[in-house]
């Protein structure tokens, strides 16, 4: 595709993680009728709980780490128009899209982030739920400089997780460690650096019957000379057919706060960008790839993507 961004901070909709270089907040709790319990990181890492009324459309968060971050925020989402269902604005004028079940973005007021995440579990993930091979796309802040890159992400049943960059699994892993389920939707994410291992974020996955179809990775290092923050969206890799994903789509992307419409047809993408063709499985099996941008679509309506320095996410209009 032509126009995407790079991944922030604010609000939180579910198990949400994001990058980049900002923030925000508020108070309460929502009516109890009907309430929806998400787990999420926000601002680089923050841990939070959230809530949801599908009935009133009121929220609260809290977040619970860091402890220097510990806050609470709440209010009411507000429907906006024309672009199907599920598309929101908070009552700090953040957008919110939401794919019932499956998925939240929201991209904060400034314009200047997106917020992926997705439901919490009130149980351990099964294993056929968890491991398996997925295709990611992310982005990272060192200091103040914000990068993107794409590669691939295994999660093993045996507790132990590996991440290649620009490769589909070809030789040793640049990156790997252990993780361990929190029995709550959110697996803490570990690495051995030499001394011990340090736990460098959280890991998220929507579960399918044959592994995850999405998977969400919070990255929060502070460990001297490894410091990374930022976001992993993957899916689970498949062979990509033409047709998977079609039609209409809503997309939040990092340099703006509004949303906007992708449309699909066969392997031609329109975006306000100008139109481009995806070549399938390209430059591996499960990515869409044009001239600009790599893509991640799914036959659940749900894409993800990026390109040299930015990321996107969006869900087919409902």
């Amino acid at each position: 595709m032509l126009r995407w961004g790079i991944l922030l901070t604010s609000f939180v909709m579910a198990a949400v993680v994001v990058v980049g270089c900002g923030g925000g907040g508020g108070g309460g709790t929502p009516g109890t009728a009907n309430v929806l319990t998400f787990n999420g990181a926000a601002s680089v890492g923050d841990l939070l709980t959230y809530t949801l009324n599908p009935s009133t459309l009121e929220y609260a968060y809290s977040i619970l780490e860091p402890a220097s971050a510990r806050t609470t925020g709440a209010g009411v989402l507000t429907p906006v128009s024309g672009f199907g269902q599920y598309v929101y604005t908070t009552s700090d004028n953040d957008t919110v899209l939401l794919f019932p079940n499956n998925l939240c973005l929201v991209a904060p007021r400034d314009g200047d982030g997106l917020i992926a995440g997705v439901p919490t579990l009130s149980t351990n993930y099964s294993t056929s739920g968890l491991a398996g091979d997925y295709n990611y796309v992310n982005a990272h802040v060192y200091g103040t400089n914000c990068d993107s890159d794409h590669g691939t992400f295994r999660v093993d049943a045996g507790g132990t997780w590996s991440a290649w960059s620009q490769s589909n699994f070809v030789g040793v892993a640049d990156e790997t460690g252990t993780w361990v389920d929190q029995g709550n939707g959110i697996i803490y994410i570990y690495q051995n650096f030499g001394a011990g291992d340090v736990k460098v974020g959280h890991l998220m996955v929507l579960p399918g019957t044959s592994g995850g179809k999405l998977l969400v990775v919070d990255h929060y290092c502070t460990e001297a000379g490894n410091e990374k923050y930022g976001i992993t969206l993957g899916i689970k890799q498949r062979t990509l057919l033409v047709g998977d994903l079609q039609g209409t789509l809503t997309v939040l992307d990092s340099d703006e706060n509004a949303p906007y419409t992708v449309v699909i047809s066969g392997t031609q993408v329109t975006s306000p960008g100008g139109t481009a063709t995806w070549n399938l499985n390209s430059p591996w099996i499960g990515f869409a790839q044009d001239p600009v941008s790599l893509a991640l679509p799914t036959v659940d309506g749900i894409i993800f993507g990026g390109n040299s320095t930015s990321i996107f996410a969006g869900v087919k209009q409902q």
